[in-house]
């Protein structure tokens, strides 16, 4: 079963977590879309180094911007519409 878990605080969503074991890319998607849609301007990933996450973030074109807490942090720009 899919899951996707996000806590919103007014337009701003500091935490964000999703599983599916049989299909994450398309999740992953899913949750992408619904936050451009939402307007979201940026949007961060964090994982331990040398993680199956890192992996799928990384081939997923996020690039790493920096390191927090030891975790490597991914950040994109968010599409918006006007």
């Amino acid at each position: 079963m899919s899951k996707i878990l996000a806590f919103l605080f007014g337009l701003r969503i500091p935490s964000f977590s999703a599983a599916d074991p049989r299909n994450g890319q398309a999740l992953f998607k899913r949750a992408i879309e619904v936050f451009n849609a939402a307007g979201c301007p940026r949007m961060w990933l964090t994982t331990w180094p040398g993680t199956r996450a890192e992996r799928f973030y990384r081939r997923a074109g996020w690039p790493v911007t920096g390191i927090k807490d030891g975790n490597l942090v991914f950040e994109k720009a968010g599409q918006t519409t006007t």
